[in-house]
């Protein structure tokens, strides 16, 4: 047995005798019975480090399930429009939520599409994007990002959604 053995289970029988010493109440804290209370506590230990009971697994990052793989561009497409859906709902109950959340969208979207299905680039022709827009949309897509307006009203925000798929 090498000296680093020895003392390792030297601590190990004494770490076990304190803590069967501190455990056992004191009106039943015979020497003998601590004593070997305390070598049996040790050797369940060493046989379930020996065996690797108990251990804990090495921390792995968890994987993604498969069912998350890359989407399909059709696939994107439905969720960006469930997200656009949920976001009207909430929008015409909530005019900072229509301020930061909805209209940046429907910006997106209109500056996609446009560009998509007319070849306009908003930012190269302002005027062909209004034109294309209207008025109603191009006022939601030229104002300012940071600037809170109050929501529509359904009908109406169910119009302006209505034109930029129309676009």
């Amino acid at each position: 047995m090498t000296p680093r053995r020895v003392a390792g289970t030297t601590f190990g029988l004494l770490g076990a005798f304190l803590l069967v010493y501190v455990a056992v109440p004191p009106s039943r804290a015979r020497l003998d019975r601590v004593v070997v209370l305390a070598g049996v506590v040790y050797v369940f230990s060493a046989v379930r480090r020996r065996l690797g009971v108990g251990a804990r697994p090495e921390a792995r990052a968890p994987r993604a399930p498969d069912y998350y793989g890359e989407l399909s561009p059709a696939d994107e497409q439905d969720v960006r429009l469930a997200r656009l859906d949920a976001s009207l709902v909430r929008a015409t109950e909530s005019d900072e939520q229509f301020s930061r959340v909805t209209r940046p969208m429907l910006r997106r979207l209109a500056t996609e599409r446009l560009l998509t299905r007319t070849g306009i680039d908003v930012t190269a022709d302002p005027s062909g994007a209004r034109r294309l827009m209207g008025e109603e949309l191009w006022e939601i897509f030229s104002a300012p990002a940071d600037l809170l307006v109050a929501a529509p009203a359904p009908a109406r925000l169910r119009d302006l959604v209505d034109r930029l798929e129309r676009l």
